[in-house]
Protein backbone atom coordinates (compact mmCIF):
# COMPACT_ATOMS: atom_id res chain seq x y z
CA UNK A 1 0.00 0.00 0.00
CA UNK A 2 2.65 2.41 0.79
CA UNK A 3 3.99 2.03 -2.79
CA UNK A 4 0.55 2.97 -4.15
CA UNK A 5 1.03 6.16 -1.92
CA UNK A 6 4.56 7.22 -3.19
CA UNK A 7 3.90 8.38 -6.04
CA UNK A 8 1.31 11.06 -4.87
CA UNK A 9 3.50 12.19 -1.49
CA UNK A 10 6.87 12.55 -3.41
CA UNK A 11 8.11 14.87 -0.85
CA UNK A 12 7.92 12.67 1.93
CA UNK A 13 10.67 10.16 3.50
CA UNK A 14 10.10 6.96 3.93
CA UNK A 15 9.70 7.57 7.70
CA UNK A 16 7.25 9.92 6.66
CA UNK A 17 5.34 7.53 4.13
CA UNK A 18 5.38 5.03 6.90
CA UNK A 19 3.77 7.58 9.65
CA UNK A 20 1.19 8.09 7.24
CA UNK A 21 0.27 4.70 6.38
CA UNK A 22 0.30 3.64 10.14
CA UNK A 23 -2.45 6.19 10.86
CA UNK A 24 -4.74 5.36 8.25
CA UNK A 25 -6.80 2.37 7.44
CA UNK A 26 -7.05 1.04 4.11
CA UNK A 27 -10.44 0.42 2.86
CA UNK A 28 -12.76 -0.56 -0.30
CA UNK A 29 -16.29 0.82 -0.93
CA UNK A 30 -18.32 0.14 -3.61
CA UNK A 31 -20.02 2.27 -6.05
CA UNK A 32 -22.65 4.87 -4.79
CA UNK A 33 -21.47 4.50 -0.98
CA UNK A 34 -21.76 7.74 0.64
CA UNK A 35 -18.23 8.90 2.22
CA UNK A 36 -19.34 12.22 3.55
CA UNK A 37 -22.70 14.11 4.06
CA UNK A 38 -22.90 17.63 3.46
CA UNK A 39 -23.84 19.67 6.61
CA UNK A 40 -22.67 16.56 8.93
CA UNK A 41 -19.42 17.07 10.87
CA UNK A 42 -16.32 16.21 9.60
CA UNK A 43 -14.87 13.12 11.24
CA UNK A 44 -12.41 11.73 8.51
CA UNK A 45 -10.46 12.62 5.46
CA UNK A 46 -10.04 10.29 2.56
CA UNK A 47 -6.74 9.27 0.55
CA UNK A 48 -8.21 7.97 -3.08
CA UNK A 49 -5.86 4.92 -4.64
CA UNK A 50 -8.28 3.57 -6.79
CA UNK A 51 -11.51 4.77 -8.32
CA UNK A 52 -14.17 8.20 -9.24
CA UNK A 53 -15.44 10.13 -6.32
CA UNK A 54 -18.37 12.85 -7.20
CA UNK A 55 -18.92 15.90 -5.21
CA UNK A 56 -21.70 16.73 -4.92
CA UNK A 57 -23.73 19.74 -3.57
CA UNK A 58 -27.25 19.76 -2.28
CA UNK A 59 -29.66 22.60 -2.26
CA UNK A 60 -33.59 22.63 -2.40
CA UNK A 61 -33.98 19.22 -2.73
CA UNK A 62 -31.71 19.36 -5.72
CA UNK A 63 -28.30 17.92 -6.74
CA UNK A 64 -25.44 19.31 -8.47
CA UNK A 65 -22.29 17.26 -9.21
CA UNK A 66 -19.78 19.84 -8.64
CA UNK A 67 -16.55 17.74 -9.91
CA UNK A 68 -14.93 14.27 -9.97
CA UNK A 69 -11.93 13.14 -8.40
CA UNK A 70 -9.94 9.85 -8.72
CA UNK A 71 -6.83 8.45 -7.99
CA UNK A 72 -4.52 10.61 -5.61
CA UNK A 73 -7.12 12.68 -4.57
CA UNK A 74 -7.49 13.94 -0.70
CA UNK A 75 -11.03 14.26 -0.15
CA UNK A 76 -13.18 15.68 2.78
CA UNK A 77 -9.97 17.59 4.69
CA UNK A 78 -11.61 20.41 4.35
CA UNK A 79 -14.22 19.93 6.82
CA UNK A 80 -11.43 18.76 9.42
CA UNK A 81 -9.01 21.59 8.73
CA UNK A 82 -11.81 24.25 9.36
CA UNK A 83 -13.54 21.86 11.74
CA UNK A 84 -16.98 22.99 9.84
CA UNK A 85 -19.63 20.82 8.39
CA UNK A 86 -19.21 18.86 5.11
CA UNK A 87 -19.47 21.66 2.52
CA UNK A 88 -20.69 18.68 0.27
CA UNK A 89 -21.31 14.94 0.14
CA UNK A 90 -18.95 13.04 -1.45
CA UNK A 91 -20.51 9.87 -3.10
CA UNK A 92 -18.57 6.86 -4.88
CA UNK A 93 -18.97 6.36 -8.56
CA UNK A 94 -16.81 3.20 -8.85
CA UNK A 95 -15.58 1.15 -6.36
CA UNK A 96 -13.32 3.01 -4.41
CA UNK A 97 -10.37 2.09 -2.56
CA UNK A 98 -8.58 4.50 0.07
CA UNK A 99 -6.59 5.09 3.15
CA UNK A 100 -9.19 6.71 5.40
CA UNK A 101 -7.68 9.13 8.34
CA UNK A 102 -9.59 10.05 11.80
CA UNK A 103 -9.43 13.45 12.32
CA UNK A 104 -7.35 12.95 15.10
CA UNK A 105 -4.75 11.07 12.98
CA UNK A 106 -5.55 13.51 10.35
CA UNK A 107 -4.26 16.55 12.71
CA UNK A 108 -1.56 14.77 14.33
CA UNK A 109 0.11 14.14 11.06
CA UNK A 110 -0.39 17.55 10.06
CA UNK A 111 1.29 18.76 13.02
CA UNK A 112 4.65 16.56 13.18
CA UNK A 113 4.93 16.51 9.13
CA UNK A 114 5.19 19.69 7.70
CA UNK A 115 5.78 17.80 4.11
CA UNK A 116 2.31 16.13 4.49
CA UNK A 117 0.87 19.35 5.75
CA UNK A 118 2.85 21.04 2.61
CA UNK A 119 1.09 18.50 -0.12
CA UNK A 120 -2.35 19.35 1.40
CA UNK A 121 -2.03 22.70 0.94
CA UNK A 122 -1.17 22.76 -2.66
CA UNK A 123 -4.06 19.95 -2.79
CA UNK A 124 -6.25 22.76 -2.15
CA UNK A 125 -4.49 25.60 -3.96
CA UNK A 126 -4.91 23.39 -7.18
CA UNK A 127 -8.73 23.09 -6.56
CA UNK A 128 -9.25 26.47 -5.57
CA UNK A 129 -7.52 27.46 -8.82
CA UNK A 130 -9.70 25.33 -10.76
CA UNK A 131 -12.64 25.96 -8.60
CA UNK A 132 -12.64 29.73 -9.74
CA UNK A 133 -11.83 29.34 -13.22
CA UNK A 134 -14.80 26.75 -13.68
CA UNK A 135 -17.51 29.69 -11.90
CA UNK A 136 -15.48 32.41 -14.02
CA UNK A 137 -16.28 30.54 -16.89
CA UNK A 138 -19.75 29.51 -15.82
CA UNK A 139 -19.97 33.14 -14.84
CA UNK A 140 -19.16 34.61 -18.28
CA UNK A 141 -21.49 31.61 -20.10
CA UNK A 142 -24.46 33.31 -17.75
CA UNK A 143 -23.73 36.43 -18.84
CA UNK A 144 -23.67 35.74 -22.57
CA UNK A 145 -26.74 33.93 -21.94
CA UNK A 146 -28.51 36.75 -20.62
CA UNK A 147 -27.26 39.36 -22.74
CA UNK A 148 -28.30 37.22 -25.68
CA UNK A 149 -31.86 37.35 -23.79
CA UNK A 150 -32.24 40.74 -23.38
CA UNK A 151 -31.50 41.40 -26.80
CA UNK A 152 -34.51 38.99 -27.72
CA UNK A 153 -36.72 41.11 -25.59
CA UNK A 154 -35.72 44.09 -27.06
CA UNK A 155 -36.44 43.28 -30.20
CA UNK A 156 -39.79 41.79 -29.67
CA UNK A 157 -40.65 44.69 -27.44
CA UNK A 158 -39.41 46.65 -30.43
CA UNK A 159 -41.78 44.69 -32.79
CA UNK A 160 -44.60 45.59 -30.51
CA UNK A 161 -44.04 49.76 -30.37
CA UNK A 162 -42.59 48.86 -26.94
CA UNK A 163 -39.81 49.76 -25.37
CA UNK A 164 -37.49 49.07 -21.59
CA UNK A 165 -37.07 52.75 -21.24
CA UNK A 166 -39.91 54.42 -19.24
CA UNK A 167 -41.61 56.75 -21.15
CA UNK A 168 -41.50 60.57 -19.90
CA UNK A 169 -44.11 62.08 -18.37
CA UNK A 170 -46.31 64.80 -20.34
CA UNK A 171 -45.25 68.24 -19.21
Amino acid sequence: MQAELEKYFEELTDEQMTHLVTAASYESFPAGTLLAVQGEPGDRAFIILEGEVEIVLSKGGCEKVLTVRGSGSILGEMALLEDQPRAASLRTLTEVKAFVLSAKAFHGLLTHQPELSLAINRSLSARMRLTQETLLRDLGERIHTLEEELARAKLLLAENGLSLTPSEPAS
